[in-house]
């Protein structure tokens, strides 16, 4: 793996100003207007994002170290569990085995917890 570092200060050490140069063709994004930044968008992002949503509104775990978990919302948990049940129905027979396969594990999932949630209530 080769690292490519460009110096981007305006001025030297000794505090003359640098000519910029302009960019070089190989720092250049791919595509126009593409933040390489960022994947390109794909279903399964979108299946994950519901879900990790849906589980953090029934307390899943605290973004980070030392944080406070997260307070539970069942009704909002809901809404993003019919969200992806919406998105089942109006994809269905468009989608590949693993997409499928995807939607139905993270439905299943959070349906299951719900439950427990709404039974430990």
């Amino acid at each position: 793996m080769t690292v490519k570092v460009e110096d981007k200060r305006l001025f030297a050490p000794d505090g003359t100003p640098i000519e910029l140069t302009p960019p070089s063709p190989e720092s250049a994004p791919a595509a126009a207007g593409v933040d390489p930044a960022f994947p390109p968008a794909g279903f399964a992002d979108l299946v994950i994002l519901l879900g990790a949503q849906a589980g953090m509104f029934m307390g899943g775990p605290p973004p980070g170290p030392g944080a406070p978990a997260p307070p539970k919302d069942l009704e909002a948990a809901r809404h993003f569990i019919d969200l992806l049940e919406a998105l089942t129905d109006k994809s269905r027979g468009n989608l590949s085995r693993e997409e499928d396969g995807l939607l139905k594990e993270v439905l299943t999932g959070l349906r299951l917890q719900f439950v427990h949630e709404m039974e430990t209530r």
